[in-house]
């Protein structure tokens, strides 16, 4: 936590229901640490790195040779000094998991609470492994959602730009051939000749404008508390990306949730740390009142059900792993269903918008043709 002073940081964790018995200033940051400052670990590389520790340990490796091992075949220079600055750290007197907390740009807060439970339940291998499978289900489904959104909005850049080069440089010679016309020319290709000298007189100043105003519109949405909540509330409203996004948020969360609390991590604690794979702002501060109603005493399903966005089924499915006492089992039955539910949405959002935007761009094309053969009718029908 990021305070002025010793006084002002115990102030905080109070004001949040914590109540430490003492705190501690962070050490300066070493030259690998100043590396790594501007550098966020890729989640393959760093999953990769994992299963390699999970690994070395569970031949019977100690952690400061199984670092060793890795640190020589790492081929990345910046990692590469981070592991041997962990070595360094825990020779000289600290535990891996302290050692991991002074790189949180390379170590998210999951890593390093799911290594400090592993090192006092002594089953760091086990942990290893969790987190090792977590990291990669998580890197396979932003995959595969990744894939599936790239081709249509390649299509829809491609229609756009098609479009653009149509209207600026294709039409503009077409209808200098109608200029020399004694007769006034349709309305339609009045129009569209208009728009067509439009674009091509202020194509740059288009293109800029637009340009900045994509980049005034995401940077209101993105640094500011306010613009975020207004941008998540209205994306969670939204037809169809609204349970796009409570689906995707939802599974994130319960799979978060489960490993978590299978590790023996405290649910407060846990909430604490799920609280930063939720991307909806929305749904964040829907996390902050969770975590204040659990700490009054109130069930995690009690809790979601107050909550107007959760879904339902979820609920209803934690509640009955409380009431079983198989909570984790629960949470990850969600997590496996949603993100089911999830690739089968976007399948068909796909399926849907590539025969819609064929659509648009067959009725748009259409267009600019008839109205430019409008006025070679309109000539045929005055000959004759």
């Amino acid at each position: 936590m990021e305070a002025a002073s010793e006084s002002e940081c115990l102030n905080k964790l109070a004001s949040e229901g914590y109540f430490p018995i003492s705190v501690r200033q962070q050490d300066n940051p070493s030259r690998a640490q100043k590396v790594f400052s501007v550098y966020s670990a890729h989640q393959p590389e760093l999953a990769l790195f994992t299963r390699q520790l999970c690994a070395l340990i569970g031949s019977g490796v100690d952690i400061l040779n199984a670092l060793r091992v890795i640190s020589e075949q790492q081929g990345s220079s910046r990692l590469r000094r981070v592991v041997n600055d962990l070595q360094d750290k825990i020779r000289s007197g600290r535990s891996f998991s302290e050692s991991l907390a002074t790189y949180p740009e390379f170590f998210p807060e999951i890593y390093t609470a799911l290594i400090r439970a592993g090192e006092a339940s002594g089953k760091i291998e086990d942990i290893l492994k969790n987190l090792a499978d977590f990291m990669e289900k998580e890197q396979d489904f932003r995959s595969r959602v990744r894939t599936a959104l790239i081709y249509p909005f390649f299509v829809i850049a491609v229609a756009v730009a098609t479009l653009f080069i149509l209207l600026g440089y294709a039409v503009p010679r077409i209808a200098s051939v109608f200029q020399g016309m004694d007769r006034a020319l349709p309305l339609p290709t009045q129009a569209l000749i208009s728009i067509s000298g439009f674009i091509r007189s202020y194509s740059i100043l288009i293109i800029i404008a637009a340009a900045v105003f994509i980049w005034a519109v995401a940077y209101l949405a993105s640094s500011t508390k306010k613009g975020a909540l207004m941008r998540d509330n209205l994306r969670l409203k939204a037809f169809f990306i609204g349970e796009l996004t409570v689906k995707s948020d939802t599974a994130r969360l319960a799979r978060t949730l489960s490993l978590l609390l299978s590790s023996g991590v405290p649910i407060t604690s846990s909430l604490d740390i799920a609280h930063s794979v939720v991307k909806n702002s929305v749904l964040k501060e829907e996390l902050v009142n969770i975590k204040h109603n659990i700490r009054n005493g109130m069930s995690l399903s009690s809790c979601l059900r107050d909550c107007k966005f959760f879904p339902p089924l979820a609920v209803n499915i934690i509640a009955t792993g409380e009431e079983s006492g198989r909570l984790e089992e629960a949470l990850s039955r969600i997590a496996r269903d949603y993100d089911a539910d999830v690739e089968r949405m976007l399948a068909v959002f796909t399926r849907m918008l590539e025969p819609s935007i064929i659509l648009v761009i067959g009725v748009v094309v259409g267009a600019i043709v008839i109205s430019i053969l409008l006025p070679v009718f309109q000539m045929n029908l005055f000959v004759k």
